[in-house]
């Protein structure tokens, strides 16, 4: 029997393991095509998925006969350090995967669900709330909004709760949270009753993409400025209202974000039920946003 034949033999009886090695590839080089022409964020994902799938297709065509005996001889060598390679760089690039998947939230709406024990007394208590990751490439309506926060603590960070994390690790969560200003933590009211001796904190982010870049001749559009104010209805009747702020998006920053916090003092406010509305306004596209919350005022 002739090299040829041998070959053809072979390849009739793995036909189908050759078919998953070269969708596996391919599916890898149409992963890594869609992330190099979306160049946004977000395409990460898309990168490792496309490595594990190219790596793990490559690992299946190594390990078939027919590729094997269609090499010559003298690269047969090479051939077999390339099949152990690949199954190894497959478990690296799934993980590698596996982790993005995991860190990462796709636009949507979610629901997060807190447990607390006490081991003394066996009881236990739940909080439920839900959030949404607006998709920031198809918000054309309104102008997008992380979640609004509501307080009426700043602790400084020496006082705040111990907490088990070593030093460093807590630094670097710190750099990072956006409740952490000026060496102070916001602490969220779940319960959003505040007393009238007290101020209360409004803390959200805004975001306005940056324009895709311009040619070099071309200069790049000036970032025009959000407007936002708070509101607080009592009765269907506005008793109070702060003074608008404006802010322009970082053009270094490719999602524009923009941190609004407002204190508002209510200490000559009736004391009851109120309606607390936040208002953003980007005259340049004409999109708003609004947020609305009830809350309670009580004597302290």
């Amino acid at each position: 029997m002739t090299t040829e034949a041998h070959v053809l033999s072979i390849l009739r009886g793995e036909l189908i393991d050759l078919f998953s090695g070269a969708f596996f590839v391919f599916f890898g080089v149409v992963a890594f095509a869609i992330a190099i022409i979306r160049r946004r964020g977000g395409v990460r994902m898309l990168v490792w998925i496309g490595l594990w799938s190219a790596i793990f297709g490559l690992s299946q065509l190594f390990q078939s006969p027919a590729i094997e005996a269609a090499f010559p001889v003298w690269l047969r060598p090479v051939f077999v350090l390339g099949a152990v390679s690949a199954s190894y760089l497959t478990l690296v690039a799934a993980a590698l995967a596996f982790l993005e998947l995991t860190l990462t939230l796709l636009p949507g709406k979610y629901s997060i669900k807190f447990l607390a024990r006490d081991d003394e007394t066996g009881r236990i208590g739940t909080f439920q709330t839900t959030f949404v990751i607006p998709n920031l490439n198809k918000e054309e309506k309104r102008v997008p909004l992380s979640a609004v926060v509501l307080s009426s603590q700043r602790v400084d960070l020496k006082q705040a709760i111990y907490d088990a994390a070593k030093a460093k690790d807590r630094a670097k969560d710190e750099a990072v949270n956006p409740l952490v200003q000026d060496g102070k933590k916001l602490i969220p009211s779940v319960t959003r009753v505040f007393g009238t001796g007290r101020q209360i904190y409004v803390y959200f982010q805004a975001y306005k993409q940056n324009q895709t870049s311009t040619p070099a001749p071309v200069p790049a559009p000036i970032p025009q400025p959000l407007f936002a104010f708070v509101s607080l209805y009592q009765g269907g009747r506005k008793l109070y209202e702060t003074p608008p702020k404006s802010i322009a998006p970082d053009p270094a920053n490719r999602l524009g974000t923009m941190t609004l916090s407002f204190d508002l003092g209510v200490d000559n406010l009736p004391r009851g039920q109120y309606d607390c509305q936040v208002t953003v306004l980007d005259p340049s596209t004409q999109k708003a946003a609004f947020w609305r919350a009830p809350i309670l005022l009580v004597s302290q």
